[in-house]
């Protein structure tokens, strides 16, 4: 019997799969206590959670989540989104940790626990977004790119990067000030241009 890829069954499989790309993150430990302690501190684990969890619960509850980090109408019956099955041009250029989909909005969720989060990886998720317009021809849901984590905006963000973008204030209106007074990257991870996307992410980031 075939399962749906979108299914909260289906998100276990792939992070167990997770496990086999990613080996370091148990072979190199000594006991099952010590990845019992590693799995509870990192981002992949979390992120299984997170993503059968919101599967599971009613659009109405995942409304609610979303309004502590805006009061934007995400509009109704939320789905989570594989977004290789819809672009799978993009390879490994950028993935996110949550893919929401509604009748009115995109949204992205970046978690982290301990590493930081970084101007490339922001760039490409705008990048994402654009490419998702362009892939559908659907330009009027409004997109949004949320930065979960334990720490303030600018206390996570990587160290090189933050004096540059916070030097006003720390808060995220800092990060689309940054991406506005400055040109996108040309080039970008396995992207060799990005040009062709930049028409399409101006408009993202002033949406």
């Amino acid at each position: 019997m075939s399962q749906n890829k979108d299914s909260w069954v289906e998100q276990i499989y792939q992070y167990v799969e997770y496990y086999y790309w990613e080996p370091q993150y148990l072979n190199k430990k000594t006991s099952i206590a010590e990845v019992r302690a590693t799995m509870r501190k990192t981002e992949a684990p979390l992120n299984a959670i997170l993503n059968v969890s919101l599967r599971l619960l009613p659009s109405r509850i995942l409304t609610n989540l979303l309004s502590l980090f805006s009061e934007a109408d995400f509009g109704k019956e939320f789905a989570l989104i594989d977004i290789l099955s819809i672009i799978p041009e993009t390879g490994y250029f950028a993935q996110a940790d949550i893919t929401l989909e509604t009748n009115t909005s995109r949204i992205f969720i970046e978690t982290k626990i301990k590493s930081d989060f970084t101007l490339s990886q922001t760039y490409k998720y705008i990048f994402l977004h654009a490419w998702w317009n362009q892939k559908t021809g659907i330009y009027n849901k409004k997109p949004f790119i949320f930065f979960l984590s334990p720490n303030y905006i600018h206390k996570q963000w990587v160290a090189k990067e933050r004096n540059k973008i916070f030097a006003k204030e720390n808060s995220v209106t800092s990060i689309v000030e940054y991406l506005n007074e400055n040109p996108f990257p040309v080039k970008l991870g396995n992207l060799y241009s990005t040009e062709l996307l930049h028409k399409d992410a101006i408009q993202i980031l002033n949406s």
